[in-house]
């Protein structure tokens, strides 16, 4: 007979009476004991069982929760906001968790609490709160000499300091989860510890012990009865042997995950393993297969955010419509690409502002802390004189008040400075289009991958005529309109099918991967017409153009020598009558 078994088994006996009959909790005399051993059986079933089958005893628990003790009512939100999780309603189960904390219970309830809910926001990309509460719970846990949550934490800090590369707390961590499971004897907490260490290890690049320790974790949460765990294991495993070229194994270890997964209505882990099985098979030309895979996770992936696994879905299936022939749809799959891409650049950057803001706050705690242990220990020297005691307890609030002040502003400066270097680093503050860095960026990027997959690639370089006369006759805030009317009509004829931006005082640059020259006429054509009618307040100001136009070649060249060509060409357009379009060659 299982593990399990024999522990369901118990908790059954345990909730009958001495008749024989399961304890009716619908009864007016429910007792604290009757509501905990119901709760311990649910606590079981989160585990081994998928989790509407727990959630189910939480609703008959529900109308009871004035019977529970603080630590019974931390346990039933710490299952019910688990079992909200894997249904996909994150938002809800933060929520729970965040009112939870709110109230009384026990030191070890509250890193329970503290570690799941830092778990459900590191995987719903909310850092700054994660960070915080897993600061949070790891301090409280400094303070216990003893708790059974302390191998779940230090696993939880294991990975999500995996997450912004921080690989040597990681592997600290990592450690530490893994010794204190052992040391407890709790195969559950030991395979969780082992997957995330393992995990760990393949970021690192570390084939070996991250194969050894995928084995180990299926190996005991199976043992545990863990099916979540061990799907989430499987799944690792598998992806991890397929970047080592195995396949006919790892097929069968895909399948046997996503069986699992789907068992236990773990959404998000169903999705992920697809999408790491699509690797396989993309990479072995099976693109039916494939996409029968992607299709159907890429809705799930955007309800979820997951920005870097959609656009790496958007990103397999361009390449499959490409060997298809199919050039529009790759474009089109190219596109979202793009768009997912930019979405998960944006929130990795968020995810280490988080991280170091965290961090910062961490190192001003600690200075005060060190300012507070010199404060006692002048306190300590008062005794001496009482003239001593006033001098040196001057000395100390002097020295108080001018760090205080000293944090302050250094605080309010590095806030002020992350916050225009973040506004100023990839957009114009004009005309809110991509500055000169970031616009060369994203269409080098481009560039690079249509030559990779042999697409046609359109580089424009536009200047405003005259611009000057423009600030001359109506003033600079009208030329400041101009350039804002300007990036608006951009937007509106190239928004959907290229990369705009404002890369000079009055020169513009459009990038449009998959277009040819014979492409864009009519739009370039209504541009310039629409911008005959621009006005600013009550003044006319009639606005004319340059551009200058290069293609790709078919032979390889540069970025650089493309831009080259289109910088030529306007230069011949503006010295020709300027008004006008010029192609280069």
């Amino acid at each position: 007979m299982s593990l399990r078994a024999i522990a369901l088994i118990a908790i059954w006996l345990l909730a009958i009476d001495g008749h024989g009959h399961i304890k009716d909790l619908n009864a007016g005399n429910v007792t604290t004991e009757a509501f905990g051993q119901k709760l311990e059986l649910a606590r079981k079933l989160n585990t081994t069982a998928p989790w509407p089958e727990s959630q189910e005893l939480l609703e008959e628990l529900r109308p009871h929760l004035d019977r529970a003790t603080e630590d019974q009512y931390a346990d039933f939100v710490y299952l019910e906001a688990r079992n909200l999780t894997l249904a996909g309603h994150t938002d809800e189960a933060l929520a729970l968790l965040n009112d939870a904390l709110e109230g009384e219970m026990s030191p070890d309830r509250r890193i329970h609490i503290l570690r799941l809910a830092a778990n459900i926001a590191i995987n719903a990309r909310r850092f700054e709160p994660a960070f915080s509460m897993l600061t949070a719970a790891l301090a409280l846990a400094e303070d216990q000499s003893e708790d059974v949550y302390t191998p779940a934490l230090f696993s939880l800090a294991s990975y999500i300091y995996t997450q912004v590369d921080e690989l040597h707390r990681g592997f600290r961590y990592g450690q530490l989860a893994l010794e204190e499971a052992r040391a407890i004897d709790d195969l559950r907490m030991q395979c969780a510890a082992e997957q995330r260490l393992a995990y760990l290890h393949k970021v690192a690049g570390d084939f070996e012990p991250s194969r050894a320790l995928y084995r180990d974790a299926i190996e005991h949460c199976l043992a545990a009865g863990d099916k979540l765990y061990v799907g989430v294991a499987e799944a690792g495993l598998a992806d991890l042997l397929r970047e080592h070229g195995e396949y006919e194994s790892v097929v069968d270890l895909f399948e046997r995950s996503i069986e699992r997964l789907e068992r236990t209505g773990y959404t998000s882990g169903v999705v992920e393993a697809r999408l790491y099985w699509a690797r396989l098979e993309n990479a072995h030309g099976n693109w039916e297969k494939a996409e029968a895979l992607l299709v159907p996770s890429i809705e799930q992936f955007e309800a979820e955010e997951s920005w870097d696994y959609l656009a790496e879905a958007h990103s397999m299936l361009a390449d499959i419509e490409r060997g298809r022939g199919n050039l529009n749809r790759a474009l089109d799959h190219y596109d979202q690409y793009m768009q997912a891409r930019e979405k998960h650049l944006t929130i990795e950057n968020a995810q280490q502002l988080a991280y170091l803001q965290v961090e910062f706050d961490m190192q001003s705690k600690d200075q005060q802390l060190a300012l507070l242990r010199e404060q006692a220990r002048v306190s300590e020297l008062e005794a001496e004189t009482r003239r001593q005691q006033v001098r040196l307890t001057m000395i100390g609030y002097v020295i108080a008040g001018f760090l205080l002040i000293v944090l302050t502003l250094l605080l309010v400066q590095a806030t002020r400075e992350r916050r225009r270097f973040q506004s100023l680093s990839q957009h114009d503050g004009l005309t809110a289009l991509s500055n000169h860095t970031r616009f060369f960026e994203l269409a080098e990027a481009a560039y690079d991958l249509c030559q990779q997959k042999n697409v046609p690639f359109i580089l424009i370089l536009a200047d405003i005529d005259h611009f000057k006369q423009v600030n001359d006759r109506n003033g600079h805030l009208a030329g400041d309109e101009v350039l804002r009317r300007v990036g608006a009509r951009l937007r509106e004829c190239f928004g959907k099918k290229g990369i705009i931006g404002r890369i000079g005082g009055e020169e513009f640059g459009i990038a449009l991967p998959g277009e040819r020259p014979e492409d864009i006429r009519d739009a370039l054509e209504q541009f310039r017409e629409s911008m005959t009618q621009v006005r600013t307040d009550d003044t006319p100001a009639t606005v004319t153009m340059s551009f200058g136009i290069a293609a790709a070649r078919a032979t390889p060249e540069s970025l650089t020598q493309l831009r080259e060509r289109a910088d030529q060409a306007l230069y011949e357009a503006k010295h020709s009558g300027r008004d006008r379009v010029v192609y280069a060659d």
